[in-house]
């Protein structure tokens, strides 16, 4: 930053010349006050005018020998104005400032005979005489064009004058602060653009995101399924593809297990690699939207949380979308009031921000839902072909036998797999398989026998003894969503029911959430993840008779 002495100093020298130009003196100190702002938010960016302060002290008290000397060392500031018109003009100057001492000196003289023509474009000042030119402006960058020329290429042995010095330097300095002014809006978003680039360590984030996804994906290969577009059925896309498209605002719906969250970690590793491979594209920033702290700009402070920079900072890479916001389940939220701000939050960024990548997933297609990014394109899971069932298959089951049983069922019994619908629903068949051996004629049971078992051996949850018949009670009340409070109260008639003393209803409810048999669904309301849980529980109740026993209890 210049010191005030030094603004000063070049307020003195250089307003005449202003005064010349701009006739108007409120004018002129307002344009001289921002050229200077300007001046010295390029030079953030740029450390060859670093000693350009001590450069004009030693001027001023330099004797008459020493002063072209200083002088030539004064034309290190034609550093900063070579980066200063390559901010405008990217390709007419590529000499590394870094390499000044290797430089011929004569492209800089060509640099300022360029500036002087953005004042005045017809002017030309090969073979002009100064003493021809008329008084003026002109005259002044003539003047010190060809005196800087001189001193440049040593043409003269000493410069008599301290103030035709001055004046030399002052009139140097009216091209720089006309040139910040000129383009200033180039300029201000040249600094913020370098300033952003600053804010994170893109190569080390995204290594870092490479690095949890591998985590993530252990053991499990991505298999990319296709999209469709909910109003139009016909088409699908890849995750990829849509990625690449120009559609900026996406949400991802549909029920659980239709892979939702394993597509938006998706998009954040292709995202990352991206940035790593290229340097090029948005940094992603995946958050799961239950989670989130209640305040004011929710999504924004839960960003620089994950990229570790100021909340300032965060929304600066919003506003000129270099991040992307991947924003899972906003259907777990559990608090409504917090779940509408999260939902105005999402739409205002999707308003003010077209270019800004947002991918939201929610579970319900269903109207009671609250609605949100209503403006995103909506995209559900295009029905999975017996060959992607079968490429899922080959890539994701542990063992050769796994696979070599369910392949052989794809082959001689295609309708096995009819009602494997979703991802999810595939990963629990490949986990069946790999505990009994074979194909199972109930799949569902099956499953659900090896989740209840695994948790009893590996955890020793006493209470996984009684879930079965607590969600078998909960699958017949009246609505497909239901109140905890209704859950409680069911669970504990039915231990009333079957004697049951031992498990605690609020510890069963918590181990059926635990093993994604239930979910919540908004505040304080409960549901079945899947349509397939919520079948087999139903059709149990009614098997066992506990139905019956429930409905004459209640009578």
């Amino acid at each position: 930053m210049l010191s005030q002495r030094i603004r000063d100093w070049i307020k003195l020298r250089v307003y005449s010349c202003y005064a010349r130009r701009y006739t108007n003196e409120h004018t002129r100190n307002v344009i001289l006050e921002e050229s200077l702002d300007l001046f010295d938010l390029f030079n953030e960016l740029n450390t060859s005018c670093i000693n350009f302060e001590q450069g004009i002290i030693d001027m001023e008290k330099a004797g008459d020998l020493e002063r072209k000397d200083y002088m030539r060392n004064f034309n290190i500031l034609e550093i900063f104005m070579k980066a200063l018109y390559n901010v405008v003009h990217t390709k007419t100057y590529t000499i590394s400032s870094t390499n000044i001492g290797n430089v011929d000196m004569e492209a800089y003289a060509g640099l300022l005979k360029d500036v002087y023509h953005i004042f005045s474009p017809t002017f030309n000042l090969t073979d002009t005489n100064p003493e021809t030119v008329n008084q003026g402006f002109k005259r002044e960058h003539l003047i010190s064009y060809q005196k800087r020329n001189f001193v440049t290429h040593r043409s003269n042995n000493t410069m008599q004058d301290l103030d035709e010095v001055n004046k030399t330097i002052a009139a140097v300095l009216v091209s720089y602060l006309d040139l910040c002014y000129t383009y200033k809006d180039a300029l201000k978003a040249k600094v913020s653009e370098v300033k952003r680039a600053n804010y994170i360590n893109k190569d080390s984030y995204c290594q870092e995101v490479l690095e949890e996804n591998k985590k993530y994906f252990h053991g499990f290969t991505y298999i990319d399924i296709a999209w469709k577009d909910d109003r139009d059925s016909s088409s699908a896309v890849t995750l990829s593809q849509l990625l690449s498209s120009s559609d900026n605002h996406l949400k991802l719906v549909g029920e659980a297990g239709s892979g939702k969250t394993t597509a938006l970690k998706r998009a954040e590793y292709l995202m990352a690699k991206t940035v790593r491979e290229s340097g090029k594209g948005p940094v992603p920033v995946y958050l799961t939207l239950n989670e989130l702290l209640d305040g004011t700009n929710i999504i924004a402070r839960a960003a620089a949380r994950k990229l570790n920079i100021t909340l300032k900072e965060t929304l600066e890479l919003i506003k000129h979308s270099e991040v992307a916001l991947l924003l899972d389940g906003f259907n777990e939220i559990l608090v409504n009031s917090l779940k509408r701000k999260i939902a105005s939050e999402i739409d205002e960024l999707g308003l003010k921000n077209e270019k800004l990548k947002v991918i939201l997933t929610d579970r319900s297609l269903s109207k009671r839902d609250m609605p949100v990014f209503t403006q995103a394109r909506r995209l559900i899971l295009f029905e999975m072909s017996l060959d992607d069932k079968i490429r899922f298959i080959k890539a994701n089951s542990p063992d050769a036998e796994t696979k070599t049983i369910l392949l052989q069922e794809a082959r001689e019994c295609p309708e096995t797999f009819v009602t494997i619908k979703t991802p999810l629903s595939l990963k629990q068949l490949i986990e069946v398989v790999r505990e009994y051996r074979e194909v199972p004629l109930d799949i569902t049971e099956a499953y659900i026998n090896a989740l209840l078992k695994r948790e009893l051996e590996e955890k020793k949850d006493i209470n996984i003894n009684y879930l079965p018949y607590h969600l078998q009670a909960l699958a017949v009340l009246n609505n497909d969503i239901f109140s905890r409070d209704d859950a409680l109260e069911q669970i504990a008639l039915v231990n009333r029911i079957k004697g049951f003393t031992t498990p605690d209803s609020l510890a069963c409810l918590s181990l059926a959430i635990d093993l994604g048999i239930l979910q919540c669904e908004g505040e304080d309301n409960l549901c079945f993840s899947t349509e397939m849980y919520h079948l087999y529980f139903r059709n149990s109740c009614r098997d066992n008779k506990l139905k019956e026993k429930i409905d004459e209890f209640r009578s």
